[in-house]
């Protein structure tokens, strides 16, 4: 099982539409081959900090699921309504960050 982290900090009055685009999403991800599951948590610390984590069967499946749309919808929403995105991918051996995500898009 492979399991995708991201943690982040919406920007100011984001939190809703942020929170939305998740819910939406995670619908979305159980429509994917090799979905196990998806959440998300958030919590008010002086700013909306959000921690979301899906899990895949295989690294195939992450990879076709990176290189999807919606993960495209996610890293737009990520961009443009968070800042400082800790993206972790834990492979069980090792834990990786964005730029391993990147390599898997630049695949395409």
């Amino acid at each position: 099982m492979i399991k995708i982290f991201i943690k982040v900090i919406t920007l100011k009055n984001n939190e809703s539409e942020f929170q939305q685009i998740l819910s939406s999403l995670i619908q979305k991800f159980e429509n994917e081959e090799g979905y196990i599951s998806a959440e998300f948590s958030k919590k008010f610390d002086n700013q909306w900090v959000f921690n979301f984590l899906s899990e895949w069967k295989t690294m195939e499946d992450l990879n076709r699921h990176v290189q999807g749309h919606y993960f495209s919808v996610l890293l737009g929403a990520l961009k443009v309504l968070c800042k400082n995105p800790d993206v972790k991918i834990d492979l069980g051996t090792e834990t990786l960050g964005m730029d391993f995500i990147q390599k898997i898009r630049d695949q395409q």
